[in-house]
């Protein structure tokens, strides 16, 4: 982990600047210094599995990375979930990536399995973006051969109001 700033002052950096993709109100133009650049990776440990998360069988590590630099107006975030059991239930190839610039902002969130008995679900599909203050949000899922689910929506949010629409 690398910052140039304490854990407050990031965290008021990073609200500072996702805030303004969801606000319509201008936000304060003056634009800060903060950095933080970070790889952690989860690895399967006794006090995981039997402290924490008993019940937990298969663990395969779990990697994330982030990328703040305010200055140049931007975040990537992403982890990596090769593989997890735990109580019966398991995901595997479990993705996450977020991607943000000065004018855009993206996200994908992609998992190969998900299993919870008796049910189990293939090629979860949930990417977004946010234009002008509005969430948009295609989830899919789908077998090898067709899409079983497709739901595009909105998420509209103001300081009083939270308006979803689904089409």
């Amino acid at each position: 982990l690398n910052a140039n700033a304490n854990p407050e002052q990031i965290t008021n950096a990073v609200s500072k600047y996702l805030s303004r993709y969801f606000s319509k109100q201008n936000t304060d133009s003056i634009v800060g210094n903060t950095r933080l650049k970070g790889v952690v990776t989860f690895s399967q440990d006794p006090i995981l599995d039997q402290v924490f998360l008993k019940g937990l069988s298969e663990f395969e590590p779990i990697n994330f990375k982030i990328d703040f630099d305010e200055a140049k107006e931007q975040l990537s975030s992403s982890f990596n979930i090769p593989y997890i059991k735990y109580q019966g239930s398991s995901i595997s190839n479990g993705q996450f990536a977020l991607n943000s610039t000065a004018n855009n902002f993206d996200l994908n969130f992609m998992v190969n399995n998900l299993q919870y008995e008796p049910v189990n679900i293939q090629n979860i599909s949930l990417l977004g973006k946010v234009v002008d203050g509005t969430i948009l949000l295609d989830f899919s899922t789908a077998d090898e051969t067709e899409k079983i689910i497709n739901i595009n929506s909105e998420v509209i949010a103001n300081d009083s109001l939270v308006k979803f629409h689904i089409n």
